[in-house]
């Protein structure tokens, strides 16, 4: 089994997150007032993950700013999440798919949002399973390995989401895919595999 993230590893949230700091800087908002009612929009007080554009708007319209434009300027970038994708996901779907062994997408966000996202991508079709969680990761995976009897892989680009989750499931085959959002000596100090494209990540899974 596969378990695959889905943000920075199949999909470059980075340039999608840097196209709509563009877009809405088009109508008026500032790049500091975008990552700080970003960050705002992203997590609530008791650590659930929340985002979701009208959330986002709702925050930026508490600093006086035109909720309606903002979240066009949104919808014109998520009309464009094809172009989002990492340029190998879908040849690295194909041949992890045709090993046999079951995909499952697990994603961490507001599940309308992260849907959104997953769909419009294309990539959901590739998968066995999607799941999205608000919180964790750890209770699912945990449920998927109750019931899989094959080897367990876990692909994600957050080191220390993905060492805690070899520490709780030593069995459990973890792969990095390096993200330009963390220092790469991040990765090396890591101790687990690590891989700057999907297609090497493929190369040592499979081989």
């Amino acid at each position: 089994m596969y378990i695959i993230d889905f943000d920075d590893t199949l999909f470059d949230t980075h340039a999608y997150k840097r196209a709509r700091l563009e877009a809405v800087q088009a109508v008026g908002i500032s790049e500091d007032l975008f990552w700080k009612t970003y960050a705002d929009a992203r997590v609530t007080p008791d650590g659930t993950f929340s985002y979701t554009d009208e959330r986002h708007a709702a925050l930026l319209g508490s600093h006086r700013k035109d909720e309606k434009a903002v979240c066009e300027a949104f919808a014109q970038i998520n009309d464009r999440i094809h172009e989002f994708v990492q340029p190998d996901a879908e040849n690295f779907l194909h041949r992890l798919k045709a090993t046999g062994t079951s995909l499952v997408l697990l994603s961490l966000g507001d599940e309308g949002f992260q849907e959104m996202k997953t769909h419009r991508s294309g990539l959901h079709m590739f998968f066995d399973r999607v799941v999205m969680v608000d919180r964790t990761k750890k209770d699912v995976v945990a449920e998927l390995m109750k019931t899989n009897e094959d080897p367990t892989w876990f692909i994600n680009d957050k080191v220390s989401e993905t060492k805690e989750i070899v520490r709780l499931f030593p069995a459990v085959r973890a792969v990095l895919k390096i993200s330009p959002k963390f220092d790469r000596m991040e990765y090396e100090e890591s101790g687990l595999p690590f891989f700057d494209t999907l297609t090497e990540i493929a190369d040592y899974a499979i081989n």
